[in-house]
């Protein structure tokens, strides 16, 4: 039995066939893939994430929900960029449980637009929420912790990974770090967290 049934899936619709084989197929694909990072856990923290956002904004679930629980699929270790095979994955996922083709699309949406290395930006409430959840996901203590397992898988050193980091705070920091005016406020401890841990670290590393 699916991780995400086992937890009720924060009171989600489970009557629905189509969404409960697209729970089976997804977990059957995250434990094939094997990657700690973006595992069955940090799907189900994202998919709470979209809850919490969701209920002050009216978004449709049918359509936030699939996307929060595919938009990691495909992700290969010491690949440089994983978007397009998401999609693909999550695709035929979709497909294999009876979504028809204008909520595969407006799923798909959203998990192209989920990264900040995205080339399309969130358009839809739902793509907004998915990428506010995912960044809230990586930030703060777990966030740090997520980022050096993937730094692991990645096969970076310590210099690798820091440069990284640099890098990703930067690119959330111009990017105005979230849409949602609720991802502000949960983000912004969990921005401050993850900010003093990295500036003590550069210190550290005679980084500026």
């Amino acid at each position: 039995m699916s991780i995400l049934k086992e937890k009720g899936l924060l009171g989600y619709n489970m009557d629905d066939k189509k969404y409960a084989q697209l729970l089976d197929l997804a977990e059957q694909e995250y434990k094939k893939m094997g990657i700690k990072s973006h595992n069955w856990e940090h799907i189900l923290r994202v998919v709470k994430y979209c809850d919490k956002l969701s209920t002050t904004n009216q978004s449709n679930k049918d359509i936030l929900f699939p996307a929060a629980i595919l938009h990691d699929l495909g992700r290969e270790k010491n690949a440089e960029n994983n978007h397009s095979e998401s999609t693909s994955t999550a695709k035929q996922i979709l497909e294999k449980s009876g979504y028809d083709t204008l909520l595969i699309n407006q799923i798909i949406d959203c998990i192209k637009s989920h990264s900040i290395d995205s080339t399309e930006e969130p358009s839809s409430l739902e793509a907004k929420i998915l990428f506010d959840a995912d960044k809230l996901d990586s930030l703060g203590t777990i966030g740090i912790a997520r980022f050096f397992i993937l730094a692991g898988e990645q096969g970076w050193n310590l210099d690798e990974a820091t440069n990284e980091a640099l890098r990703r705070i930067t690119k959330l920091k111009k990017m105005n770090g979230f849409y949602t005016t609720q991802a502000k406020k949960l983000g912004a401890p969990k921005a401050k967290t993850a900010i003093k841990f990295y500036d003590q670290l550069f210190k550290e590393l005679e980084k500026k």
